[in-house]
């Protein structure tokens, strides 16, 4: 079990691999936690997505939390191909997700990246970026977005 701040969050799943850990909790949220920068951190995260993508029910939601606090974010050359061919192998998926990465500090690449993401167009929906761990919760969990709620460095 996690408490965040006002959030208790139950682990229902957890699996583990070299470089990343994957959590789902009774809440809803699926969160993968990145253990280096490494091009094997995002293999492991890509078998995730996949692993997600493929128990999910068309029409569901996905909230996920990517935790990059301590790694730091993977170099974006792998990280952009592996993601191309991603979007490529659900691209008739029809999901809606909402998608925040935290780190410990927001950089130039991590803004490349955000905008790299976002114009994938891979799934409807909302990604973000934070440095804070709580407020990426509470955002996940937020029932309405306000449409001014845009990706920002908060």
């Amino acid at each position: 079990m996690r408490v965040t701040g006002t959030h208790t969050m139950r682990v229902n799943r957890r699996l583990a691999r070299r470089r990343a850990t994957f959590h789902q909790y009774d809440n809803g949220i699926t969160e993968v936690v990145f253990h280096d920068a490494s091009r094997e951190a995002v293999d492991d995260y890509m078998y995730f997505l996949r692993l997600i993508m493929d128990e999910v029910a068309v029409g569901d939601e996905i909230l996920l939390l990517n935790d990059m606090r301590r790694s730091g974010p993977p170099r974006p050359g792998y990280h952009f191909s592996e993601l191309l061919k991603f979007v490529a192998e659900y691209k008739h998926f029809s999901a809606s997700a909402r998608v925040v990465s935290v780190y410990q500090a927001i950089t130039p690449q991590i803004i490349l990246v955000l905008s790299f993401i976002g114009a994938l167009n891979m799934v409807q929906g909302e990604f973000d970026i934070k440095t804070d761990y709580q407020q990426a919760i509470d955002w996940l969990l937020q029932t309405e977005l306000d449409d001014t709620d845009m990706p920002s460095a908060r």
